[in-house]
């Protein structure tokens, strides 16, 4: 059903898609700021990679003093032209607000508001990335992003994120292993060629395959000398047989294969 809907065959209902409420989302944001032990973001830049239909982590951050925000996204899932509204946008009582929201109009649009605030919404994928300055960016987030990002560029987004850090900046992303369909790990089961080709890209289950262990050193290997892994769920016996794994993937040890779930950050 996914690949039909890739080929343009067919149009899932949206009660079979998989979508975020925004408390949910805000929630990641929030589990975040425990683990980095952050209550406040006073005239730092933030960019988060891949928000979806979701803006809210933009104002969260600018109440907690952010002096801009950069979304980078690959198309408008947020339709940033429909009306803004307030609902969950407003901090979390243990959070200290520096300063508050903007006021907000009738006829206003996330568009709009974003402009108040100081956010760029980009969704031009890959240009998006390269338009933010060298150095300008002390905290970089990402929640369940990482994995969907197409394995033939994979290197390159980490490199642009490395470029435009600022030294001593924290990129923190929580990164899903698993299939996105059934929570195991029945991707492994295609040839490259087959889960490589487009039309495999554009279903949104598709994940880029790489494993815990090769991503952080695809980490590593642009730069970054600071990293650290969390492993936030992980399988207690083998989620997929050997024998049902595509021979041209290559070998994945068995620690890789049992991790569900984990949080990469990095510091540059």
């Amino acid at each position: 059903m996914k690949l039909q809907e890739a080929k343009g065959n067919l149009k899932l209902t949206e009660g079979i898609k998989q979508f975020r409420e925004m408390e949910e989302y805000n929630s990641e944001l929030y589990e975040a700021l425990e683990n980095l032990k952050i209550t406040e973001f006073k005239e730092k830049t933030i960019c988060e990679l891949g928000p979806g239909q979701h803006l809210s982590h933009a104002f969260l951050e600018y109440q907690m003093g952010a002096e801009k925000e950069i979304l980078l996204e690959i198309a408008d899932f947020a339709q940033v032209d429909s009306p803004a509204v307030l609902t969950d946008l407003k901090l979390e009582r243990e959070y200290m607000a520096q300063r508050l929201l903007p006021q907000i109009s009738t006829d206003e649009t996330w568009k709009s508001y974003l402009k108040k605030i100081n956010a760029v919404y980009s969704i031009d994928g890959m240009k998006g990335y390269k338009k933010v300055p060298d150095n300008s960016v002390d905290y970089c987030f990402s929640f369940a992003v990482l994995e969907h990002i197409r394995k033939n560029i994979f290197s390159e987004t980490i490199q642009e994120i490395y470029r435009f850090m600022r030294e001593g900046g924290t990129s923190y992303h929580t990164v899903d292993f698993t299939d996105h369909m059934g929570g195991r790990k029945n991707q492994l089961r295609f040839p490259e060629s087959v889960w490589e080709d487009d039309i495999h890209y554009r279903m949104d289950n598709y994940t880029n395959r790489i494993s815990c262990s090769a991503m952080c050193k695809m980490i590593r290997d642009v730069g970054f000398n600071d990293v650290k892994v969390k492993h936030t769920r992980v399988f207690k016996k083998l989620p997929i047989k050997r024998e049902d794994i595509s021979s041209d993937i290559g070998y994945i040890s068995d620690d890789d294969l049992k991790i569900a779930m984990a949080i990469i950050v990095m510091k540059k």
